[in-house]
């Protein structure tokens, strides 16, 4: 067994790890150079069941979701605070085939546990919303990500546990293992930079005014209070670091016409780089000539539903022995392996 580790980036990966870490007993600091295109300082915290056009619920989705209510609930109570909620969202359709998704999905035993009910397109303009093909009524789940973070960093920071600089193979001579959760800064990482990581920018836009429902027709806008709403987000694989770009903002813009926004101003305007990988899954395990290096990386977009759940399964293996599935182990990407 593992005694101590060193875990490298503070977003969510970084912290959720951490924190997985520190509550199963192990010798644990965190190590956060401020990068500042992470994708963890803009991100909504959105948990949806159901993603792209098609509605498909996410591979493990139950076990994240059982691995979301564990570790908040015992986050929460520790530190006397409200991370992780129920919500519901207005899925709008955008298409008859959608409706009828939607009609499959809402008969469906394990689907159907988060379709509440269909508005018709009628309901919908009641509420001030546009949508010819109607909608359905969605549970979701939201991480109130950038509080999250900002307890677990003081949480580290109190039990001196937390160091503020960017990472040097000095800072490796005090701990068995290191794990890099980075996110897109692996690109500049010499141990692992070789693996498929495709990054993606994502803006997103702050709206003040009227209180809005939580919606989305694949774009979302989604309320923060009584005055102020978020609303993205866009996804772009050039220019990653050229921050909120004016085409974004537009683009976001365009695809939230489907409420009347008269009454709000963009008060507004980020981006961040998601740390995406060429198959859609995450990279998790240990460098294959370095054992005492590990990395907890390619989340992209969908951190908030699976990281625990990832997390989880990492440190079994650090504690256990217990395997790394090979659909999100760096096993897969062998041959891809040079020195």
């Amino acid at each position: 067994m593992i005694k101590s580790v060193l875990v490298v980036g503070h977003g969510l990966a970084g912290a959720i790890l951490t924190q997985t870490l520190r509550l199963r007993g192990v010798s644990v600091a965190c190590l956060d150079g401020g990068l500042i295109h992470s994708a963890s300082k803009v991100a909504a915290g959105l948990i949806n069941p159901y993603i792209g056009p098609k509605f498909n619920i996410p591979i493990d989705f139950s076990n994240c979701m059982e691995s979301n209510r564990l570790f908040f609930e015992d986050f929460e109570k520790q530190n006397s605070c409200t991370l992780y909620s129920k919500d519901s969202l207005i899925r709008i359709f955008k298409s008859p085939e959608q409706k009828k998704r939607w009609d499959w999905l809402s008969t469906e035993k394990v689907e159907s546990k988060y379709s509440e009910k269909f508005i018709s397109s009628d309901a919908l303009k009641e509420l001030r919303i546009d949508g010819k093909y109607g909608a359905g009524l969605t549970t979701i789940f939201r991480l109130e990500i950038k509080k999250f973070l900002s307890i677990s960093k003081d949480l580290l920071i109190k039990e001196n546990l937390w160091q503020n600089k960017v990472f040097h193979e000095t800072d490796a001579t005090d701990f068995d293992l290191i794990i890099f959760a980075e996110g897109f800064n692996v690109e500049k990482n010499s141990f692992f930079n070789w693996l498929p990581f495709s990054p993606a920018k994502g803006e997103t836009i702050q709206i003040k005014g009227p209180s809005v429902k939580s919606c989305s027709n694949g774009t979302w806008i989604l309320p923060e209070s009584k005055e102020y709403c978020m609303a993205g987000s866009t996804w772009e694989h050039d220019n990653l670091k050229s921050g909120p770009t004016l085409h974004g903002k537009l683009e976001i813009i365009k695809k939230i016409n489907y409420l009347d926004l008269q009454n709000h101003e963009i008060v507004g305007h980020k981006s961040g780089i998601r740390s995406c990988t060429l198959d859609r899954h995450p990279i998790i395990g240990r460098h294959f000539k370095l054992p005492n290096l590990a990395i907890f990386n390619g989340f992209g977009s969908r951190g908030a539903t699976t990281i625990c759940y990832y997390a989880n399964i990492l440190v079994d293996h650090l504690i256990e022995g217990t395997g790394i599935p090979p659909r999100i182990s760096i096993e897969r990407f062998r041959e891809n392996f040079r020195e």
